[in-house]
């Protein structure tokens, strides 16, 4: 859209496996992790328990995952354009019509890399915004096979990094923001969520009471 007054927002739910079909990220649902060190304390202590108990009954060690209750996520969400969301999810959804749900195999040039220059190479700073790494290698399951069957210093695990992922994304709508940015460069959008009922007009200066959350650019999650 360019230098226009108005800018699309789109709003989508992405879940990312690996081409073997292993969960890397879901903004449909989430793990949710223990956020106290005393909440911390008390989980790795119940592992450990399970985990002996488990090793007993001759049982497969189970990962922290399974120890985490799974919650309702936030969509993500982006304008057209925005060069802090990955090309690849951007491209893939370019390509969609409203309400449709498609899948997509997205290099990995197309994911980290082409946000490197936005966020200056911090990782944590694309990880606050609520972008995933999808950099993965081959399942932990096959390369237990592969150590079998080659010397330790044959497995090389960073060569047996994969270069796509599958992404299956739904896009839920699309929407038309004021661009208030002084060059129209989409930094500073508004969009009236809810104009209310039987309330006061807005005029210059009147004095309102407002509340806000600080949440992530992409992910939407409190901070």
């Amino acid at each position: 859209l360019g230098k226009s007054t108005e800018k699309a927002v789109l709003t989508v739910h992405v879940t990312v496996r690996t081409v073997g079909g292993e969960d890397l990220f879901s903004t449909r649902a989430r793990r949710a992790l223990p956020e106290t060190p005393q909440e911390r304390d008390e989980l790795r202590l119940l592992m450990q328990e399970v985990a002996e108990l488990d090793d007993l009954a001759g049982k497969a060690p189970r990962t922290p995952e399974d120890f985490c209750p799974r919650e309702a996520a936030l969509p993500m969400r982006w304008r057209y354009g925005d060069p802090c969301v990955y090309a690849g999810l951007e491209l893939a959804a370019r390509s969609m019509r409203l309400g449709e749900t498609a899948l997509f195999e997205i290099d990995q040039p197309l994911l980290e890399p082409s946000v490197a220059a936005f966020y200056g190479g911090d990782g944590r700073a694309a990880r606050v915004s609520g972008l995933p790494d999808l950099r993965h290698s081959v399942e932990e399951r096959k390369l237990r096979m592969l150590a079998e069957e080659l010397p330790e210093w044959e497995v090389d695990l960073e060569s047996k990094s994969q270069r796509t992922v599958r992404a299956e994304i739904e896009l839920l709508s699309i929407a038309l923001y004021k661009d208030l940015s002084p060059g129209r460069t989409g930094e500073y959008l508004v969009r009236i969520a809810d104009t209310g009922r039987g309330g006061r007009r807005l005029k210059q200066g009147l004095r309102v009471e407002g509340d806000f959350v600080v949440a992530g650019g992409l992910s939407g999650c409190a901070l």
